[in-house]
């Protein structure tokens, strides 16, 4: 009996180790336009609306919904902001920001020019559960906007996602292996 449990105990872990590893991160891009006023200090969006105007890959399905913008200061007050959030039928996918990396404005002419990047988090909840759809996945952002007041808003993912196959092949080889040592155990007694 005790073989049996410690075999059991060993499938358990396996099971478990392939289903961390299948954590499914948030993959492409996603890019927004608005409408925006700005300081050389921080960006305030007015409407405080934009839409989704291009999605790749997991976010493709908010392509052409609304987003709600949050306003925000380029210092560590920024850190934490849920900067866009967006919700189609079924989920809502949203980004906040961890740093920001850079931000400038600078006049060529009569025209001040602003372009401020960093890093964040992005998240997809189903709306009904409250559940994360996938795993909150680190993200870059820049955004540029001009005197005219149009916001171009660029997010995109920094996934790297694993390939299916190496994964099924790391659990088949885990699976033979712990077969083999069951097998070898049992046959010495």
């Amino acid at each position: 009996m005790n073989k049996i449990t410690k075999f059991l105990a060993l499938c358990a872990m396996l099971i478990a180790s392939v289903s961390i590893a299948s954590a499914t991160p948030i993959t492409g891009s996603v890019a927004i336009g608005g409408t925006d006023t700005f300081t050389s200090t921080g960006i305030s969006f007015d409407p405080s609306t934009g839409i989704v105007l291009a999605a790749t890959d997991n976010m493709s399905p908010f392509r052409f919904f609304t987003a709600a913008l949050q306003s925000f200061s380029f210092d560590s007050s920024a850190i934490g902001t849920k900067v866009f959030s967006v919700s189609n039928v079924l989920d809502t996918l949203y980004f906040t920001i961890s740093s920001i990396v850079s931000s400038s404005v600078s006049s060529s002419g009569s025209s001040p020019t602003l372009a401020v990047s960093g890093t964040g988090t992005f998240y997809e909840v189903n709306n009904r559960t409250g559940a994360n759809v996938y795993t909150p996945t680190s993200g870059l952002f820049s955004l540029t906007s001009s005197t005219t007041g149009i916001t171009s808003f660029q997010l995109v993912s920094t996934a790297v996602t694993p390939e299916p196959n190496s994964l099924l092949l790391l659990g088949t080889g885990l699976v033979g292996a712990a077969c083999m040592l069951f097998r070898r155990r049992r046959l010495a007694i």
